[in-house]
């Protein structure tokens, strides 16, 4: 069936203002974990901190700071409440984002550098073929509506711009997927989904759409990250490209008679 609507992630998928965070997420595990004196190795730690991370992507952070505490609870240690390790990860991530947000603030970059190559001209693209477009982000809210707006695409998303209201909240990427086709905006085999994390993948193949994987190995996007794609493949991904140039190509298979 011919696409009528699609779901963009923000985070590695369109943005790259916070490109390199699961290096930091990584970290701040590794030396939390640690902490706690077990004999693992970090070679031995690293397979479950990532396995968590990436099953979480897409999903509010609060969550892969939960599973944080856990593990340290189950090595014996006493984990910080998840809220503050995320406010640890967000003080950390930050600090890059931030000198990142002052580039396009203040005209030292065009936007594009900070985005997935190729993106402004696939959102103009399905917006001229008709598709309706969302984008869904596990980040806050306020966060990722002020990144739309500085790269200028919040216009594209006629179907809204949505971050994770709270830490509490339910709103969820599958919850929203499951919403537009109760509302009868689209039926589940006319969805898209682009991503880089579980949660876009999970979302739109439990409606019965395509999820396509955007396995970038940032922050250049130029190449296939092999680890992505190893996972995002095993989440249900029906394509993998490194980024948006290989559009025309990509856009033959999803819009086939």
């Amino acid at each position: 069936m011919r696409p009528r609507l699609a779901f963009f992630d923000l985070d590695g998928t369109v943005g790259l203002i916070r490109a390199g965070w699961m290096r930091i997420m990584v970290r701040q595990a590794l030396e939390a974990l640690r902490a706690t004196g077990t004999k693992e190795t970090d070679a031995e730690l690293r397979p479950i901190i990532e396995d968590y991370i990436f099953r979480l992507t897409g999903k509010p952070t609060i969550l892969q700071m939960e599973a944080l505490a856990e593990n340290v609870r189950q090595r014996g240690g006493t984990p910080l409440e998840a809220a503050r390790y995320k406010e640890n990860f967000l003080s950390a991530i930050g600090e890059v984002a931030d000198q990142r947000m002052k580039e396009l603030r203040n005209g030292y970059r065009r936007p594009e550098l900070h985005m997935v190559p190729g993106t402004r001209a696939v959102l103009e693209d399905l917006r001229r073929l008709g598709v309706k477009l969302y984008l869904v982000s596990g980040t806050e809210h306020d966060v990722v509506q002020v990144e739309t707006d500085a790269f200028d695409i919040t216009r594209f998303f006629d179907g809204g711009v949505y971050g994770t209201p709270s830490d509490d909240s339910t709103f969820s990427k599958r919850g929203l997927a499951e919403q537009v086709v109760a509302n009868g905006e689209a039926a589940g085999p006319e969805i898209i989904s682009f991503g880089d994390g579980n949660a876009e993948m999970e979302a739109v193949k439990n409606v019965g759409g395509t999820a396509i994987g955007l396995a970038t190995l940032e922050p250049e996007c130029r190449s296939v990250d092999p680890w992505k794609r190893e996972r995002l493949i095993a989440a249900g991904a029906d394509y993998i490209i490194p980024n948006y140039l290989c559009w025309n190509e990509l856009k033959e298979h999803l819009f086939a008679e």
